[in-house]
């Protein structure tokens, strides 16, 4: 098969779809990548050729700032719903449709894989008559937010003489969901199949022996809401504790911009999240798509402080499983931080709800299983 992976240039979504897109090479199939200018290096370290197509991340957010100035006086929780139709539909869908047009004049595919933030591959795909796939990088986006953003989609369903459907297409082939079901049940009316987010060689976390050390903080902001953390409570809060911290800060913040930090505590720019998780008993981060499930995979509950985008809804899971908490005061202080360091240090209930999601994810069918799905899928098309 003739493949084309397509995604908006975070990192957030960039990085969900490598592990398919490898199980397909690895198969035998031909994959090339289209996204941003600013995706370009990490989707070629990942080993895909890739073109490029659509936006990127820094004039996106400007001519967000610049045309809806007043989603800052929101609440924090209410801002999705402008930011979502806004960011992926308004500034990106056309832009990125025109250019997989051109992609596809001269490198005609018989499956599009996308992400579901990458709105302009499903019409286009139905457009041209080619099979397609969305491979989800956290949980389903509200039916809401996909009601706001079909007004600007619209014209690219009716180049393909439809009307924009109300899912707008991210369930129009085969959608790929890398939660377990028992986190998030899957709707029967939809093409769904469960897909394990990691590795095939990744095994649930055995249980932490924590006797003659301290415990271990991983703590992350993810790659772009680095700015906006409150790295100083969280960093004050360490301090108050008896324990150590690795805390990644990502490209846009300055790791030497904290000055004097407390014993034990190391701040880097990245680090394999992997690795950071493997060496951690607790996850304190944003609530990001990516934290929330790599805490997950390794079985460690989470403390979540959310800033924005799908943070609220992924912290709401983790409070609703039993497998974390949230604090969603503004400007929390690190006395509230460090209050619920060691509530969930402490509480084993907690940690044990964390390490069966764990083993309930590992347990998902693999990304290599997918592909003969993928490839009944063309062949049915």
């Amino acid at each position: 098969m003739r493949v084309l992976v397509t995604s908006t240039p975070g990192v957030g979504h960039v990085l969900p779809l490598v592990a398919l897109a490898t199980a397909l090479r690895s198969a035998g199939h031909h994959v090339v990548w289209a996204t941003g200018p600013d995706a370009q290096d990490l989707v070629r370290g990942a080993g895909f050729e890739s073109v490029t197509a659509g936006t990127d991340q820094a004039s996106r957010a400007q001519r967000f700032r610049d045309g809806w100035p007043d989603v800052g006086r929101l609440a924090p929780r209410q801002r999705r719903a402008v930011a979502f139709p806004a960011l992926f539909a308004t500034l990106s869908a056309e832009l990125m449709y025109d250019d997989l047009s051109t992609v596809l004049e001269d490198r005609p595919v018989d499956l599009i894989v996308h992400e579901p933030c990458e709105l302009a591959a499903a019409p286009i795909a139905a457009r041209l008559g080619i099979a397609q796939a969305t491979v989800g990088f956290g949980r389903f986006v509200p039916d809401h937010l996909l009601d706001g953003a079909a007004d600007d989609v619209a014209g690219l369903w009716e180049m393909a003489g439809r009307a924009v459907p109300a899912d707008l297409g991210l369930y129009s082939g085969a959608y790929f969901h890398p939660l377990p079901s028992s986190l998030e049940p899957v709707r029967a009316d939809r093409p769904i199949h469960l897909l394990r987010p990691i590795g095939d060689d990744t095994a649930p976390r055995a249980e932490a022996d924590r006797r003659g050390r301290r415990p271990s903080l991983y703590v992350t902001f993810g790659t772009e809401f680095g700015p906006a953390a409150p790295w100083r409570s969280v960093i004050d809060a360490i301090g108050q504790l008896d324990l150590d911290a690795l805390v990644t800060v990502g490209k846009l913040v300055d790791p030497d911009s904290f000055g004097s930090l407390p014993d034990g505590v190391r701040v880097e720019r990245w680090v394999p999240q992997r690795d950071a998780l493997a060496a951690s008993d607790l996850v304190v981060s944003h609530g990001g798509s990516g934290a929330m499930i790599g805490a997950l995979a390794a079985g460690l509950a989470h403390l979540a402080i959310p800033l924005g985008a799908d943070h609220f809804e992924n912290a709401d899971l983790i409070v609703e499983h039993g497998i974390g908490t949230i604090v969603e005061t503004p400007d929390p202080s690190p006395t509230e931080i460090a209050e619920r360091v060691v509530a969930l240090l402490a509480d084993d209930d907690t940690m044990a709800r964390s390490r069966q999601a764990a083993a309930e994810l590992v347990a998902m069918p693999s990304p290599t299983s997918a592909v003969a799905l993928l490839e009944h899928l063309v062949d049915s098309n």
